[in-house]
């Protein structure tokens, strides 16, 4: 049997939550139903097995497949896990579920039938809270905002964010692993989707992610401006992931890409 593979054209046709779990079925050959921290990644994967995170912008390289990769990391979750830095960077950025078409819907019944979960997850925005965009998208749409950050940003963040509906934490270490375990202890988080910058401190021993969603663009060269710091390399992914699906192959445009789910 050979490796699985399509064009990139199946994502605008989701219309129910069986849309959603036959796509899921097709590309990722398991339900998703397992538990922890979850991150979707798009990738290009550069010399010696590198992978690099590819920016959203203008000048990467995208496909359906890899954006639904991320919206199904998002339904899955009880929690989101950013920082001010992702918002800073994209000013637009919200976490609704999207995607073409009914696909937003369709999602967001998949994850109310299927996953037993009607409430929208909470969004937590590990920051300094120095020039905190408090009117950013992310704290205004579906999800419960939560501003996670120093005392001192908290005293100076909470009068006016009070008025908006976000929640302020104010911590003496407000750390990538400390918003974990306080995700966790606040509000019972089982599942926490990571949307971050630079999540490569949860991939170190030991690691605390449990499963990647993983996207990789495989045209030979891609714009320098495109690509992020390092992720990981093949070999480590391996490693720290030894339990994975076969790979999904599909056409994006003149793109090849491969989709494949990675668990500890």
């Amino acid at each position: 049997m050979g490796i699985p593979s399509a064009q990139d054209d199946m994502a605008p046709h989701l219309r129910t939550a069986d849309d959603v779990e036959t796509l899921i079925a097709r590309v990722y050959d398991a339900p998703l139903r397992a538990t922890g921290l979850i991150e979707a990644v798009e990738t290009w994967q550069g010399d010696r097995g590198q992978y690099l995170k590819l920016r959203s912008d203008r000048e990467t390289p995208r496909c359906h497949h890899g954006r639904l990769a991320s919206n199904l990391a998002r339904a899955r979750a009880d929690a989101i896990l950013t920082s001010q830095t992702v918002l800073r960077r994209h000013p637009t950025l919200d976490h609704r579920l999207q995607g073409p078409g009914r696909s937003g819907v369709a999602l967001t019944e998949w994850r109310s039938a299927r996953l037993g979960k009607p409430e929208p997850p909470v969004t937590l925005v590990l920051a300094s809270g120095d020039n905190l965009d408090l009117d950013h998208p992310v704290l205004h749409h579906w999800t419960r905002p939560v501003v996670f950050t120093t005392r001192q940003a908290q005293w100076q963040l909470e009068s006016r964010a009070v008025d908006l509906g976000v929640e302020v934490v104010g911590v003496d270490e407000p750390t990538v692993h400390n918003a974990v375990d306080f995700l966790r202890r606040a509000f019972g988080a089982a599942t926490i989707a990571l949307e971050l910058e630079d999540s490569r401190a949860l991939y170190r021993d030991p690691v605390i992610v449990n499963e990647v969603l993983l996207t990789t663009c495989q045209t030979p060269q891609v714009n320098p401006v495109a690509v992020d710091p390092p992720f990981l390399t093949a070999e480590e992914l391996v490693r720290r992931f030894p339990r994975h699906g076969k790979p999904y192959r599909i056409q994006a445009g003149d793109d090849p890409w491969r989709l494949q789910r990675f668990r500890r």
